[in-house]
């Protein structure tokens, strides 16, 4: 039975559930039902940990079973208290139900407990009756990814209901977070997901706390602590090409009509994700847009690469199209450039003979003769014959349209089927899509029984066509063969007529210049003339003159049948023939067929349309040849002034179809409806391609009329089912036109089937555009020296303009610039590269002109745009930095110069000989320009052996040359290595490096003074004492005994290359197989420990060393054994001889030893060391032992030392050689010289 025992919801004494799950808390501070649900084991009994009653009402009973199981071994006994105590018996695996009743009396929350006790301890299961409430369960932290500023991220987390009630929620949180949903409402046990957005306007880490307020009135809440870091973006493009600061595409050449696509990098090199966006920089108005990025926008994760594709199709051949192509980061944080480039390549086509010669034929037959088109491009190449497909010629072409496709050839046949009895000549065009026309000379005599004209050759095209540019062809035959007769005229070497000085009177000529291929095309169609057709000068024609014209040149039928006139007027001075060729089986006919027309005459002649099938389109091009009458007899003119016939053609069109009956829909299509002329007031030409795509022909028509400015051929025709027309267009691009300019194409003679042409034709100034406007602001440059600064220029029409830089002549003596002259494609941008080289200290300012034109207009009006370029030229000066500098006060050496007192000296001191010792030299730079320089040091030595060289040199310079910027100090970091115990005093100077790097003139200039000394460890014998042995003996014995002077002086001279082989002590210094060490010192001083006899005490003396020097010294007494390198037992000989075997014994007895034997002295530092002779073994022992100094000396000390038996008499002779004093010769009175001795023997 519960007790009444109300509870505090928000108490802490109240009993807690399970431990929370990781990053998640709990908002509620009820327990939910996880712990009555969960069994607990306590001593071996299986329960759960609480009993819950949920939903209940005051005054009702609910009940409840608590199950116990028992999970031990042994029988359990169990007591619980209540107010009538109980025991419960569980055996092992048994279970026991324990009925609890709730009797709640008012609405409020009930805890108590049952307390179970046992024979191993007490537990107690929480009984709690819980009212309803609310509660929300969120996470403690969410932290959200990476993300770049400006760009966003979001990650989501669950917000479940974790009460009995539904309750409402409203989250509350600072920017740049953001939470999704705001508001909600969630029912008992449900849960929704809530997004956070993370929207950084800065590179910074962030963290807000999300309140969420929920329940009845909002007066519950929870919080959630979010964070999130921003960075800053970094992307790059990756490309194969680079030029100047930025990524090139190379394209390389591309076919007309082909497309080529290529793949570029985006690398993200920062650690976030980022969004980005790919456009095209401004380019000039009306250009056309021949590069497509498939890409315009998207998002890199972090440190990815996504592939870009751009795709190049090019409109215009031989040109170059260059377009740049623009990566950014929102904010425009990160952003990196593309240039990219292709090259349009059109087909490249010739004819295998430029002339087709058919020779003579008789009346009524036919010759055929083959010519090959020869595409000698990669590129497919689309041709057209503008001739007559049916009957109304006599010369004729089986493929008069096709395509050749690359590096190939196409055989056609070219049929020749005269009708009348005359020469033949016809000029027949063979256009090419976007390439200049081809043209096929064709000739051919025809006799007939009665009338046998000349017959032609090619040798008389050529003389005709010279004669034509001199003006002769306007003159017949017959009067240029009278003036020849008269001498009048002369033949040159080629056989063309050439007029004397003294000109005839009836004959006047005049000098033309040759037609270009496409104004040929437009001149043979009696097109009409261009103003460019005039000479500026004169106001002559430039070109030739039509012999013969005819007008109209083209007739529509469109009406049914019916017949119109055209006339052909004679503007030669001679009297010609005209011969019409007739169709056989056509819808068109001319009437008459011939007739002779006087010079300056014109006559008419009547074209008539008569249709033989309805609803039915025909086309043709009706032909005559016109020719000087005095031709139709080889008997009257003479083959040096023959004169080919010209050609003239009518093209005509018309339909049968009832008027009010639906004509065909035509099916076609228009490559590039689109045309677009070179941005230049002159004359210019463009094609384009009509294709027939249906299955029945089509006739089309353009109306010269309503665009005047521009002229089309053909201006008519008809295309059979699979076939084309090639179109060409002329047109002189104006300032004044408007930008784009309609032209009508109408097909099958109707106005419901037509095809607006957009034609853009205006002319545009050359124009570029100078980085800064169009200032330069070079860089501050010391005199004799130079600097470069780089400036962009840029084309900014729709035209490659050539440019060229101009300086005065002051001006190019101080700058100059690379590349002086170069090509700008439309649309590109180049670095240029000034110089400034000054050559005295002033400000410079300079105006250098822009000069540019179009690269196909070269003779026109330059344009020019002015720079003003200013640069400052100072005399620039280095200084060594005094702060930094260890400046000495010690007096400065004599050897180093007078002047070093006035220029910083830095004293390293005394440096170890064989190390090194590193410094910095700072330099500054205090004017306002960059100084290039060079370092120089000059050594000067004091204190060398006269055999020692004094050419090395000792100090290093890691940046002997270099440059530092205006107003910045330059660590130089050196190095010096002494290699004898010398002083060193080095003067560092530098001097100025010129424009062409290399020293100037002027010399060079002091920094300061370096000074050093080299030295090498020192080690001094002090003071000596004897014991036992020696004791009786004094110091001065003692120091003649172990030859202590003889030490010092050794110890004071400087080692030999030898002696430094090893610097420190080493047991492979040597490489010693053998008891006995080898010895390459020169050093050898002998240590005498005198004699004893056996078993006496031990000869003891104490060395006092010192180290008089200024660096540590470091010393070792190497015996036999140190020196030794141990070898296997197979590798030893097992012979040794006398003096072998004497020395391992006295080294194994240990008879002499050294105490200390290696110890090290700071400067001013001594210390004592005891050198010990044991008298064990009678006999005289030797032992080499060798001093070494690190880095320094090697002395060997020839230990010797006598052990005598006992009761042997025995003086000992401190040594074996005895130097009398000098005396003088003749003296009378010599001194007395004594020498000490020793009695060995105990007793005297």
């Amino acid at each position: 039975m519960l007790t009444d025992h109300l509870v505090n919801p928000l108490s802490s004494q109240l009993p807690h559930g399970v431990p929370n799950k990781p990053l998640r808390k709990r908002v509620s501070t009820f327990r939910s039902l996880v712990l009555q649900k969960r069994p607990s084991c306590f001593f071996g009994v299986e329960t759960c940990a609480e009993l819950v009653w949920q939903s209940w009402e005051p005054d009702l009973q609910y009940s409840k079973s608590l199950l116990l199981k028992s999970v031990h071994g042994k029988l359990q006994k169990l007591t619980f208290s209540t107010p009538f105590p109980q025991t419960i018996l569980l055996s092992p695996g048994t279970s026991f139900s324990l009925p609890v009743t709730f009797h709640p009396l008012e609405k409020c929350e009930y805890v108590d407990a049952i307390e179970f006790e046992g024979k191993e301890g007490t537990f107690q299961v929480i009984l709690r009756a819980a009212i309803p409430h609310h509660a929300l369960e969120a996470p403690d932290t969410v932290i959200l990814p990476p993300c770049a500023v400006l760009n966003s991220s979001q990650t989501k987390f669950l917000l479940q209901n974790t009460g009995q009630l539904q309750t409402g929620f409203r989250w509350f949180v600072e920017p740049p977070f953001q939470l999704s949903p705001e508001t909600g409402q969630l029912k008992p046990g449900e849960e929704c997901k809530i997004t956070v957005e993370f929207k950084p306007q800065q590179a910074l880490v962030y963290q807000a706390e999300a309140r969420c307020t929920f329940g009845d009135d909002g007066d519950s809440s929870c919080a959630v602590l979010i964070r999130g870091m921003s960075k800053y973006p970094y992307l790059q493009i990756r490309s194969m090409g680079q030029e100047e600061d930025c990524k090139v595409l190379e394209f390389g050449s591309v076919a007309i009509g082909d497309s080529l696509k290529r793949h570029f990098e985006i690398c993200n090199l920062s650690s976030v994700a980022t969004a980005f966006s790919l456009s095209w920089l401004r380019r000039p108005a009306l250009m056309e847009s021949v590069f497509q990025c498939e890409l315009n926008e998207g998002s890199i994760p972090a440190h990815s690469v996504v592939k870009v594709s751009l795709l190049f199709s090019p409109l215009t051949v031989d040109s170059t199209s260059v377009d740049y192509l623009s990566l950014t980061c929102p904010g425009e944080v990160s952003e990196d450039l593309l240039k990219v480039s292709g090259t349009c390549l059109g087909p490249t086509a010739s004819l295998s003979t430029p002339v087709l010669d058919f020779g003579c034929v008789e009346e009524g037959t036919e010759v055929t003769r083959s010519v090959q088109i020869i595409n000698s491009s990669a590129v497919l190449l689309q041709y057209q014959f503008d001739v007559d497909t049916g009957s109304h010629s006599v010369f004729s072409v089986d493929k008069a349209c096709g395509t050749v496709a690359g590096s190939s050839k196409l055989t056609l046949r070219v049929t020749f089927k005269p009708q009348h009895p005359l020469a033949f000549h016809k000029t027949m065009t063979c256009l090419l899509l976007h390439k200049e026309p081809l043209f096929l000379d064709v000739i051919g005599t025809c006799h007939s029984e009665q009338l046998k004209p000349a017959i032609l050759s090619p040798r008389h095209l050529r003389i005709y066509r010279t004669n034509l540019l001199r003006g002769f062809s306007l003159y017949p035959p017959d009067l240029l063969s009278a003036l020849l007769e008269e001498q009048k005229l002369d033949l040159d070497e080629t056989g063309a007529l050439l007029m004397r000085e003294a000109s005839a009177d009836n004959i006047s000529t005049h000098e033309f210049s040759p037609r270009s291929a496409l104004e040929e095309y437009f001149h043979m169609n009696m097109a009409p003339e261009p103003e460019t057709e005039l000479d500026g000068t004169s106001g002559r024609p430039r070109f030739p003159v039509s012999h013969v014209a005819v007008q109209p040149t083209q007739l529509f039928f469109n009406d049914g049948p019916a017949s119109k006139s055209v006339s052909i007027t004679n503007h030669t001075k001679g009297k010609i023939c005209v011969m019409w060729s007739s169709g056989v089986k056509s819808s068109f006919s001319i009437s008459p067929l011939s007739c002779e027309l006087g010079p300056l005459k014109t006559t008419a002649f009547r074209v008539s349309y008569c249709p033989s099938q309805p609803d039915v389109f025909h086309a043709a091009q009706l032909e005559c040849f016109a020719f000087y009458k005095v031709l139709m007899d080889h008997r009257n003119v003479e083959y040096r002034t023959l004169c080919p016939p010209w050609c003239l053609t009518v093209r005509v069109s018309g339909h049968s179809f009832q008027i009010g009956k639906e004509l065909f829909v035509p099916s076609f299509s228009i490559q590039h409806p689109e045309v677009v002329f070179p941005p230049l007031a002159q004359l210019s030409y463009r094609s384009i391609l009509l294709q027939n795509t249906g299955v029945v022909p089509l006739i089309f028509r353009l109306d010269p009329d309503e665009c005047s400015t521009v002229c089309v051929l053909p201006p008519s025709g008809l295309v059979p089912p699979g076939g084309h027309h090639i179109l060409t267009m002329r047109c002189t691009p104006s300032l004044d036109h408007p930008p784009s300019m309609p032209l009508k194409l109408e097909m099958n003679a109707s106005a419901e089937h037509t095809q607006v042409l957009s034609v853009v034709a205006v002319a545009e100034k050359p124009l570029m555009s100078i980085e800064g406007d169009g200032s330069l602001v070079l860089q501050p440059t010391t005199v004799g020296s130079s600097s470069e600064q780089t400036l962009c220029v840029r084309n900014l029409c729709r035209v490659p303009l050539e440019f060229q830089w101009r300086l005065c002549r002051s001006d190019r003596r101080v700058l100059a610039v690379q590349p002086e002259t170069d090509t700008l494609h439309p649309n590109e941008s180049k670095e240029q590269k000034w110089i400034f080289t000054p050559k005295e200290e002033m400000l410079y300012s300079m105006k250098p002109r822009l000069m540019f034109w179009p690269v196909q207009t070269p003779k026109l009006k330059k344009t020019h745009l002015t720079v003003k370029a200013i640069g400052l030229a100072a005399k620039g000066y280095l200084q060594a930095c005094y702060t930094t500098l260890l400046l000495s006060h010690k007096p400065v050496a004599p050897e180093c110069g007078s002047n070093m007192a006035e220029q910083p000296v830095i004293d390293l001191g005394e440096i170890l000989v064989g190390s090194s010792k590193p410094f910095d030299l700072p330099l500054l730079n205090n004017s306002p320009c960059v100084i290039r320089y060079a370092l120089t040091a000059q050594q000067s030595v004091t204190g060398f052996p006269e055999e020692a060289g004094h050419d090395l040199m000792v100090l290093e310079m890691d940046d002997g040359s270099g440059a530092i910027p205006a107003d910045c100090r330059l660590l130089i970091h050196c190095t010096v290595r002494p290699v004898q115990r010398a002083r060193y005093c080095w003067t560092i100077s530098y001097h100025l490096l010129n424009a062409s790097g290399s020293v100037g003139e002027e010399p060079p200039q002091t920094l300061c003074h370096v000074q050093a000394e080299g030295v090498y460890p020192t080690l001094e014998v002090m003071d000596v004492r004897g014991f036992s042995g020696v004791e009786g003996l004094g110091k001065l014995q003692l120091w003649r005994l172990f030859n202590l002077d003889q030490l010092n002086t050794c110890l004071h001279r400087d080692p030999s290359p030898a002696e430094l082989t090893y610097r420190v002590p080493t047991r492979h210094r040597q490489g010693f197989f053998g008891p006995c060490p080898a010895i390459f010192t020169s050093a050898v001083v002998d240590f005498s420990f005198g004699g004893s006899p056996l078993g006496s005490d031990d000869t003891s003396i104490l060395l006092l060393f010192k180290n008089p020097g200024s660096i540590p010294v470091e010393w070792s007494f190497l015996f036999p054994e140190d020196q030794q390198i141990e070898l296997e037992v197979w590798a030893e000989s097992g012979d040794f001889n006398p003096s072998e075997l004497q020395l391992m014994k006295i080294q194994d007895h240990r008879l002499f030893s050294i105490a200390p034997r290696t110890a090290k002295l700071e400067p001013g530092q001594q210390r004592t060391v005891q050198f010990t002779y044991r008298h064990e073994i009678v006999g005289t022992d030797r032992l080499p032992v060798l001093l070494k100094l690190s880095h320094g000396r090697e002395i060997l000390l020839n230990f010797t030392g006598v052990t005598i038996e006992r009761g042997k008499r025995y003086i000992h002779l401190p040594s074996s050689r005895h130097i009398f004093s000098p005396m003088a010769i003749g003296s009378f009175s010599p001194p007395k010289q004594v020498d000490s001795d020793k009695n060995a023997h105990i007793n005297t």
